[in-house]
């Protein structure tokens, strides 16, 4: 059995101005609220159409990422791919991968 410091690696990258920062989990929940500067929406308005689809866990990527990191000088800061989630709270798509990955990581 995994401690509790060992198991919120996934969860947890410290705190910022007394915030806890939650770990980017590729959920694509963001892309689906909002397009970066670089994506648009598909044609549903559901989404990036840059995200792709899911993996066997749910998690989803950028398919502009190597566009943008060809592209734009200051992609290491805008978008922030990887650099936490913004929006942890009431994220089902983020809550389903995590318990995903904490199934594999047991062996379940």
């Amino acid at each position: 059995m995994k401690d509790n410091d060992e198991m919120n690696r996934y969860d947890h990258l410290g705190m910022l101005d007394g915030i806890p920062v939650r770990r980017c989990l590729k959920s694509g929940f963001c892309c689906t609220k909002q397009p970066c500067a670089y994506g648009e929406f598909n044609e549903a308005k559901t989404a990036c159409k840059y995200l792709s689809e899911p993996n066997d866990i749910g998690q989803k990527i950028c398919n502009r990422y190597d566009w943008i990191k060809a592209n734009v000088p200051t992609w290491e800061m805008y978008p922030a791919f990887g650099g936490g989630c913004c929006m942890p709270m009431f994220n089902e798509m983020r809550d389903k991968i995590l318990v995903k990955l904490k199934e594999k990581e047991n062996g379940k």
